[in-house]
């Protein structure tokens, strides 16, 4: 993925991206998993469509520890442009003591694509995990917010 259309980019929205987020891209993964410790998080996923064309041309599903929370998703349609973000808020998602937490892409009409996801605790002040930015397989971050990033355990499934 090229700086260029990174710029290119619109990530103006109420909720802003992590930084860089959209410069990078993965399409064709089945899945990502998290270790996470219990309790309550919220997943946000970025998009933003660079390839297809028309709407309809790429739809994909999305599930969370195999919940649907996500069907038919075609990010051109919602988004109304190429090259601009769109990201999706999924809230309260338990997370039991065997700690983990799949994010699963069901291709429907070409290739689920996703630029980032970020997994954070849902209370204030907490740890925020942000999962990986797309391109990079494991290129994962623990921050509190302030801090220097750590690698995180996400981890792409093929």
């Amino acid at each position: 993925m090229s700086a260029g259309l990174q710029a290119a980019v619109d990530a103006n929205r109420d909720t802003s991206p992590a930084e860089g987020i959209f410069g990078t891209e993965r399409y064709g993964m089945p899945s990502y998993r998290f270790r996470l410790a219990a309790g309550r998080y919220m997943v946000r996923l970025h998009f933003a469509e660079a390839f297809v064309a028309n709407p309809g041309e790429r739809v994909f599903s999305v599930r969370i520890n195999g919940a649907q929370t996500m069907q038919d998703l075609d990010i051109l349609a919602e988004s109304g442009a190429r090259f601009k973000g769109l990201i999706k808020e999924i809230k309260g998602i338990d997370i039991g003591a065997a700690g983990g937490l799949e994010v699963a892409f069901v291709a429907k009409a070409q290739r689920a694509c996703v630029r980032g996801i970020e997994v954070t605790p849902e209370q204030d002040g907490a740890q925020a995990l942000h999962g990986k930015s797309a391109g990079a397989r494991a290129a994962g971050h623990l921050a509190t917010r302030g801090q220097r990033p750590r690698p995180h355990r996400g981890t792409c499934l093929r």
